[in-house]
């Protein structure tokens, strides 16, 4: 077929036994595969093979080509500290080779598509991300800023007039007996442009403690990934949110009650172009802390305008299922 796609599988000799599973995750599309199970020693080297043999895109399950591709990416940054790279934690992200811009795919390793019941589904989804880029939810650019003590009043305003929804997350010290919080992130949506806005407010005296008190009391609607959690931080503060009317998590679970609820699987789920990014605020760098805050903020605001796009009506709708 002319229109048919040449996909590459880059695994490992683990994933020999179960590559005719490939078949059922790309049925209905038109794609053929082509298939590399031993790791490379360069991205060049694969970059070059799949322009000879018209690849137009990689799904890989090879979790050392997958570091090499993460260090080749100019927005990644080691975290200090690291627990550990998984599969598991980057199924769904979408990378590009460096040279020749490929684009790449994450996937658990292929035993998983006999060893999880939903595994066939979700990497599914994924490879669409390769088959069928034009059906994905066209996400906002991803901008932040650090909250500044002469501007803060300036986008206070613009935000109450211009802003539609407004996406909240916050960030707090892993072992504090007070219940601390480091800093809260927000996201708002304009539907005039169809774009977004990251702002980082730092929790760190009380000046920043007024203007999180009034950004939490702007009328649009609120939205949290798991949103129990930050309120009773705020409550406790004594800044309170209004109209929290929507939450990620529970719309998600709402709908694939089955599949894992965690931020970075739904934004994975609901978004083409995003890489896993949990440990990027582990740098030990402040500011790189204050932009995973922001990238928290970004993903649940963009997965939720994604999810409601394409969500049934029994997850939205809760007389449905009464």
């Amino acid at each position: 077929m002319s229109n048919q796609k040449v996909l590459l599988h880059l695994g490992t000799y683990d994933d020999e036994p179960y590559q005719h599973h490939l078949a059922s995750i790309s049925s209905g599309e038109q794609i053929a595969w082509k298939s590399r199970l031993q790791t490379p020693g360069t991205i060049a080297e694969i970059e070059i093979a799949c322009e000879k043999a018209g690849v137009s895109g990689i799904v890989c399950s090879n979790q050392e080509f997958l570091e090499k591709l993460l260090h080749a990416q100019p927005d990644f940054e080691p975290p200090n500290n690291r627990r550990g790279l998984t599969l598991d934690d980057y199924q769904g992200s979408f990378l590009v080779t460096p040279l020749k811009k490929i684009p790449v795919v994450i996937i658990n390793p292929l035993a998983n598509l006999v060893t999880q019941n939903y595994a066939k589904f979700v990497a599914r989804r994924f490879v669409k991300k390769l088959s069928r880029p034009t059906e994905w939810f066209q996400q906002t650019e991803f901008t932040w800023e650090l909250a500044d003590p002469t501007k803060i009043a300036a986008t206070f305003e613009r935000w109450k007039t211009e802003a539609a929804l407004i996406s909240i997350d916050i960030e707090t010290p892993i072992d504090n007996p007070l219940r601390a919080i480091n800093c809260v992130g927000y996201c708002a949506y304009f539907p005039a442009t169809s774009t977004t806005e990251c702002l980082v407010i730092p929790f760190t005296d009380m000046f920043w403690h007024s203007w999180v008190g009034k950004f939490n009391q702007l009328p649009q609607p609120k939205v949290f990934q798991n949103g129990l959690y930050d309120n009773l931080y705020f409550m406790r503060w004594g800044v309170p949110v209004s109209n929290w009317l929507f939450d990620t998590q529970h719309l998600f679970h709402s709908w694939y009650s089955e599949l894992p609820k965690r931020l970075d699987f739904i934004t994975a789920f609901a978004l083409r172009k995003v890489r896993y990014w949990k440990d990027d605020g582990k740098t030990g760098n402040l500011r790189d802390y204050y932009r995973y805050n922001a990238q928290d903020c970004w993903a649940t605001l963009n997965s939720f305008l994604s999810l409601v796009r394409e969500c049934d009506a029994f997850a939205l709708d809760r007389k449905s299922v009464v």
